[in-house]
């Protein structure tokens, strides 16, 4: 935190981790233990959720962390998401 904004963060609440690197073996629990706060894989989707009868398909939610930019890209001209 300190690297990159100067000031430093006293305590993370929690950590979202998004891209492909993600994906990495036993990332999330090392992240755990070294931050000592619950660290989950982010997904783009989750707010703009279909019906619980329309889910994703499986593989377009395991590559959900790697869909973040795209997904952002996708949205931002969409006025009503910034009313």
């Amino acid at each position: 935190s300190q690297q990159s904004s100067g000031l430093p963060i006293k305590q993370f609440q929690r950590v979202y981790l998004s891209g492909g690197a993600t994906q990495l073996p036993g990332l999330v629990p090392w992240l755990e233990r070294r931050m000592e706060v619950p660290v989950e894989h982010l997904n783009p989707f989750e707010r703009y959720a279909a019906p619980t009868h329309a889910q994703l398909p499986a593989p377009v939610e395991q590559m959900a962390p790697q869909l973040t930019i795209a997904m952002g890209l996708a949205l931002r001209d969409i006025p009503e998401l910034h009313a």
